[in-house]
Parts: C-alpha cells; structure tokens; sequence
C-alpha cells in the first residue's frame, strides 16, 4: 500500500506557540489611527470624544480605542482599573 502525500505530516505547520500575534486589530470603521495624528488631534480637539469624532468614528464609538491610544503616547492617565 503507499501512503498519501496528504495523510504525511505537514513539516510547515508551524506549531501554535510560534506563530506571530496579530497586528493590531482593525476596525470596521475607516480610520487613521497614526500616532501624529491622534496627538495633533487630541490638542486640537480637547476631548476624547471630540477626538474620536475628527479621526473618524462616528458619534458615541471609537472613544476606547482613542483613549487606550493617548495613554500609550503619554498624553492621558490611564484610567483607574486599566493595565
């Protein structure tokens, strides 16, 4: 009997410990969140929310994300509870 080629190991497979971790997760919203621009945004605008409107969330989302990402650029505290 042969053996498949199929039913053989995959030696690409890669095993899960040692695949990459996702980029940064995308949004369904068309939005650029460059870090210039998050922080020209944010002294321009004042708020997160107004923030959040101009890089182009609609009105009430996006207000997480820009908050995570001006505490990561050392604009804002983090909140009480956030890691």
């Amino acid at each position: 009997m042969k053996k498949d080629s199929k039913s053989a190991t995959n030696k690409d497979a890669q095993p899960k410990s040692q695949v990459k971790e996702k980029a940064a997760r995308k949004t369904k919203f068309k939005v650029d969140m460059n870090p210039d621009r998050v922080k020209a945004m944010f002294k321009h605008h004042k708020t997160v929310s107004a923030t959040a409107l101009a890089l182009g969330f609609p009105k009430g989302k996006g207000n997480n994300r820009t908050h995570a990402a001006l505490v990561k650029l050392g604009l804002l505290a983090a909140r009480q509870g956030d890691k």
